[in-house]
């Protein structure tokens, strides 16, 4: 079919033709509608391509990039803490990394480098994820008293706080909805120190967009005591990550 004429049935509409996309016969087709595809418009359309057997490998590649998977790393795979609307992303992404297992993707002359798709920031660097020594922490705050945390109450918190525990105790307590340069307060506090920047580094990773090398930088250069023991928790590390396979280059 003219590559024009799939506009009209794939890309230009909200409401894709299942009958015309069934007389498609070759794997040129199918990544022509997905590499043109209007994201805003649903992902009916890329659904049925990666699970034809016509799509190519570097069609379901570049439909898995796009996708924007790291987003549902902070989940670790799992179907329930994602959010109803996402919800066919995440299985369109499961259903990818599936079928590139059981080499279920056809081998075409159709090329696809995910290389500018994968984070910079991906290889977190192994003194993230260490056990830092000191005091075991010890909560004294209510949780509801967390709900108070915000504007000029939360500053007055962070100037009266005199010691390293306190300030552990308003970071551990802080709303995903407080805002980013709270964050930057309490990483260039007087009392903060690795365990409190290693709490703030796992909250912002999972909550925000952020240069991560403003964190790591820190802890890599020891400019932070440690004074509380802070482990991060296991689930942090990605329990699921994105296959090697997924990375390489279909050339």
């Amino acid at each position: 079919m003219d590559f024009k004429e799939l506009n009209k049935y794939f890309n230009e509409v909200e409401e894709p033709n299942r009958e015309i996309f069934n007389k498609l016969t070759t794997s040129e087709e199918l990544h022509y509608i997905a590499e043109n595809h209007n994201w805003d418009n649903g992902i009916a359309v890329l659904k049925w391509i990666v699970v034809n057997k016509l799509c190519a490998e570097a069609t379901a590649l570049m439909i898995f990039w796009r996708a924007q998977p790291y987003d549902y790393i902070k989940h670790n795979y799992k179907a329930k803490s994602i959010k109803s609307v996402d919800m066919d992303i995440f299985n369109l992404i499961k259903i990818i990394m599936e079928n590139f297992q059981k080499d279920f993707y056809k081998k075409t002359s159709i090329k696809f480098n995910p290389k500018d798709n994968i984070l910079e920031n991906e290889n977190i660097p192994e003194i993230m994820f260490q056990e830092t020594n000191g005091e075991e922490p010890y909560i004294y705050y209510d949780k509801k008293d967390a709900y108070s945390f915000f504007g000029e109450y939360l500053n007055s918190l962070f100037a009266r706080c005199d010691n390293c525990m306190e300030l552990y105790n308003i970071v551990n307590l802080l709303q995903s909805n407080v805002l980013f340069n709270n964050y930057i307060k309490i990483l260039e506090h007087k009392h903060c120190d690795k365990g409190i920047a290693l709490l703030v580094y796992w909250k912002l990773k999972w909550q925000y967009n952020f240069d991560e090398q403003y964190i790591i930088k820190k802890i890599v250069n020891n400019k932070y005591s440690e004074i509380i023991k802070y482990k991060p928790d296991d689930y942090r590390k990605g329990k699921w990550k994105i296959p090697e396979i997924m990375k390489m280059e279909i050339k």
